[in-house]
């Protein structure tokens, strides 16, 4: 099973640099640098804020941060809402599809969920 220090050691592994944001009961990763791999936006840099649960994997992780500087538009999110990481930023409330089914319930099916929110966005 992984447990949030286990998603900081993804990211790592990735050759991802992250600073880790704690908040409440989830630790925030945000990551200052990250390529779009996909779609619409790909090769572009943003900057991201991932939220892992204190209690990843068994509860799902729940949305992203995304920093609004220019390459997102405000209407881009139907759920748009503020983010702990600043006024420059907005969090995008979204769910993990199919996290109940065990297999999915590790650190790159949830980054491969992450990439398709920045893809169809």
């Amino acid at each position: 099973m992984s447990t949030q220090h286990d998603f900081g050691e993804f990211l790592k592994k990735k050759g991802i640099s992250y600073d880790p944001v704690p908040d409440a009961d989830k630790t925030v990763y945000k990551i200052s640098e990250y390529e779009i791999p996909y779609g619409r936006y790909a090769g572009k840099v943003i900057s991201i804020g991932i939220p892992i649960p204190r209690d990843f994997p068994n509860v799902a992780p729940y949305g992203l941060h995304v920093k609004m500087d220019g390459v997102f538009t405000e209407s881009i999110a139907a759920s748009n809402n503020p983010s702990i990481l600043g006024q420059d930023w907005k969090f995008w409330s979204r769910n993990v599809h199919n996290w109940n089914e065990p297999k999915n319930r590790n650190c790159q099916y949830y980054f491969d969920q992450v990439n398709r929110w920045l893809e169809v966005s």
